[in-house]
Protein backbone atom coordinates (compact mmCIF):
# COMPACT_ATOMS: atom_id res chain seq x y z
CA UNK A 1 0.00 0.00 0.00
CA UNK A 2 1.05 3.54 -0.56
CA UNK A 3 2.57 5.04 2.64
CA UNK A 4 0.73 8.32 2.11
CA UNK A 5 -2.60 6.48 1.94
CA UNK A 6 -1.78 4.57 5.12
CA UNK A 7 -0.92 7.83 6.90
CA UNK A 8 -4.17 9.44 5.75
CA UNK A 9 -6.22 6.45 6.92
CA UNK A 10 -4.48 6.46 10.29
CA UNK A 11 -5.10 10.20 10.68
CA UNK A 12 -8.78 9.75 9.77
CA UNK A 13 -9.12 6.91 12.30
CA UNK A 14 -7.51 8.97 15.07
CA UNK A 15 -9.72 11.95 14.23
CA UNK A 16 -12.77 9.67 14.31
CA UNK A 17 -11.87 8.35 17.77
CA UNK A 18 -11.42 11.91 19.08
CA UNK A 19 -14.75 12.96 17.53
CA UNK A 20 -16.60 10.04 19.14
CA UNK A 21 -15.05 10.74 22.55
CA UNK A 22 -15.84 14.44 22.26
CA UNK A 23 -19.45 13.65 21.36
CA UNK A 24 -19.95 11.18 24.20
CA UNK A 25 -18.43 13.28 27.01
CA UNK A 26 -21.12 15.15 28.90
CA UNK A 27 -20.46 18.75 29.70
CA UNK A 28 -22.61 21.06 31.79
CA UNK A 29 -24.79 23.22 29.61
CA UNK A 30 -23.96 26.87 29.61
CA UNK A 31 -26.53 29.56 29.66
CA UNK A 32 -27.68 30.43 26.16
CA UNK A 33 -26.36 27.14 24.73
CA UNK A 34 -28.56 26.26 21.78
CA UNK A 35 -27.20 22.78 21.11
CA UNK A 36 -29.83 20.07 20.83
CA UNK A 37 -30.50 17.18 23.18
CA UNK A 38 -27.89 14.49 23.59
CA UNK A 39 -27.77 11.19 21.76
CA UNK A 40 -29.34 9.19 24.63
CA UNK A 41 -32.38 11.48 24.66
CA UNK A 42 -32.85 11.14 20.90
CA UNK A 43 -32.43 7.36 20.99
CA UNK A 44 -34.89 7.05 23.87
CA UNK A 45 -37.45 9.21 22.06
CA UNK A 46 -37.11 7.21 18.86
CA UNK A 47 -37.31 3.91 20.77
CA UNK A 48 -40.52 4.86 22.59
CA UNK A 49 -42.07 6.24 19.41
CA UNK A 50 -41.42 3.04 17.46
CA UNK A 51 -43.83 0.18 16.95
CA UNK A 52 -43.24 -3.18 18.58
CA UNK A 53 -42.06 -4.71 15.29
CA UNK A 54 -39.52 -1.91 14.80
CA UNK A 55 -38.22 -2.36 18.34
CA UNK A 56 -37.77 -6.08 17.74
CA UNK A 57 -35.95 -5.54 14.44
CA UNK A 58 -33.64 -2.90 15.99
CA UNK A 59 -32.88 -5.23 18.89
CA UNK A 60 -32.11 -8.07 16.48
CA UNK A 61 -29.88 -5.76 14.44
CA UNK A 62 -27.83 -4.75 17.48
CA UNK A 63 -27.60 -8.34 18.72
CA UNK A 64 -26.65 -9.55 15.24
CA UNK A 65 -23.92 -6.91 15.00
CA UNK A 66 -22.46 -7.91 18.35
CA UNK A 67 -22.59 -11.64 17.65
CA UNK A 68 -21.21 -11.16 14.14
CA UNK A 69 -18.31 -9.09 15.42
CA UNK A 70 -17.53 -11.52 18.24
CA UNK A 71 -17.52 -14.47 15.83
CA UNK A 72 -15.59 -12.89 12.95
CA UNK A 73 -13.77 -9.86 14.42
CA UNK A 74 -14.71 -7.98 11.28
CA UNK A 75 -16.09 -4.44 11.28
CA UNK A 76 -17.69 -5.12 7.92
CA UNK A 77 -19.95 -7.72 9.55
CA UNK A 78 -20.72 -5.24 12.34
CA UNK A 79 -22.21 -2.85 9.78
CA UNK A 80 -23.49 -5.39 7.29
CA UNK A 81 -25.62 -7.57 9.55
CA UNK A 82 -27.73 -4.69 10.94
CA UNK A 83 -28.10 -3.25 7.46
CA UNK A 84 -29.40 -6.58 6.19
CA UNK A 85 -31.74 -7.04 9.14
CA UNK A 86 -33.21 -3.55 8.82
CA UNK A 87 -33.33 -3.15 5.03
CA UNK A 88 -34.01 -6.63 3.67
CA UNK A 89 -37.62 -7.02 4.91
CA UNK A 90 -38.62 -3.77 3.22
CA UNK A 91 -36.94 -4.81 -0.02
CA UNK A 92 -38.49 -8.27 -0.06
CA UNK A 93 -42.03 -7.27 0.89
CA UNK A 94 -44.56 -6.96 -1.89
CA UNK A 95 -45.39 -3.40 -2.94
CA UNK A 96 -49.01 -2.32 -2.98
CA UNK A 97 -50.53 -3.60 -6.19
CA UNK A 98 -52.28 -0.68 -7.83
CA UNK A 99 -52.74 -2.61 -11.08
CA UNK A 100 -55.39 -4.86 -9.56
CA UNK A 101 -57.29 -1.85 -8.26
CA UNK A 102 -57.21 -0.19 -11.69
CA UNK A 103 -58.34 -3.38 -13.43
CA UNK A 104 -61.25 -3.77 -11.00
CA UNK A 105 -62.30 -0.16 -11.66
CA UNK A 106 -62.10 -0.72 -15.43
CA UNK A 107 -64.16 -3.89 -15.06
CA UNK A 108 -66.87 -2.01 -13.11
CA UNK A 109 -66.92 0.79 -15.69
CA UNK A 110 -67.14 -1.61 -18.65
CA UNK A 111 -70.05 -3.46 -16.98
CA UNK A 112 -71.83 -0.15 -16.40
CA UNK A 113 -71.09 0.92 -19.97
CA UNK A 114 -72.42 -2.34 -21.45
CA UNK A 115 -75.59 -2.04 -19.41
CA UNK A 116 -76.10 1.53 -20.56
CA UNK A 117 -75.40 0.80 -24.25
CA UNK A 118 -77.76 -2.20 -24.22
CA UNK A 119 -80.66 0.13 -23.33
CA UNK A 120 -80.30 1.85 -26.71
CA UNK A 121 -78.12 4.84 -25.79
CA UNK A 122 -75.36 5.92 -28.10
CA UNK A 123 -71.78 5.25 -27.02
CA UNK A 124 -70.99 8.92 -26.17
CA UNK A 125 -74.23 9.18 -24.16
CA UNK A 126 -73.42 5.92 -22.35
CA UNK A 127 -69.92 7.20 -21.54
CA UNK A 128 -71.34 10.45 -20.15
CA UNK A 129 -73.95 8.58 -18.12
CA UNK A 130 -71.57 6.05 -16.59
CA UNK A 131 -68.65 8.46 -16.10
CA UNK A 132 -70.27 10.11 -13.11
CA UNK A 133 -71.05 6.78 -11.45
CA UNK A 134 -67.43 5.63 -11.65
CA UNK A 135 -65.94 9.05 -10.84
CA UNK A 136 -68.08 9.29 -7.72
CA UNK A 137 -66.69 6.00 -6.50
CA UNK A 138 -63.11 7.10 -7.24
CA UNK A 139 -63.38 10.17 -5.06
CA UNK A 140 -62.49 13.82 -5.72
CA UNK A 141 -58.71 13.37 -5.38
CA UNK A 142 -58.57 10.56 -7.93
CA UNK A 143 -60.77 12.58 -10.25
CA UNK A 144 -58.35 15.55 -10.03
CA UNK A 145 -55.39 13.20 -10.59
CA UNK A 146 -57.09 11.73 -13.63
CA UNK A 147 -57.83 15.21 -15.02
CA UNK A 148 -54.19 16.23 -14.53
CA UNK A 149 -52.83 13.07 -16.20
CA UNK A 150 -55.24 12.94 -19.14
CA UNK A 151 -56.59 16.43 -19.86
CA UNK A 152 -57.62 15.48 -23.41
CA UNK A 153 -59.66 12.49 -22.22
CA UNK A 154 -61.25 14.66 -19.54
CA UNK A 155 -62.17 17.33 -22.11
CA UNK A 156 -63.60 14.70 -24.46
CA UNK A 157 -65.58 13.20 -21.61
CA UNK A 158 -67.11 16.55 -20.71
CA UNK A 159 -67.73 17.61 -24.32
CA UNK A 160 -71.37 18.41 -24.87
CA UNK A 161 -72.16 18.65 -21.15
CA UNK A 162 -72.20 22.42 -21.22
CA UNK A 163 -69.27 22.68 -18.80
Amino acid sequence: MNPVLVALCAAAAIFGVFAVVEGLVRRPRRRGDVSGPGIPVLVRARWHGATRAQQISWSLAVAGALVGYLLTRSLLVTGGVPALILVLPGLLSAPPNRDVEVLEACDRWVRLLIGSVSTGKSVPDAIRATRNQVAGAAGPRRRADRQARCPLVHRLGTAGDGR
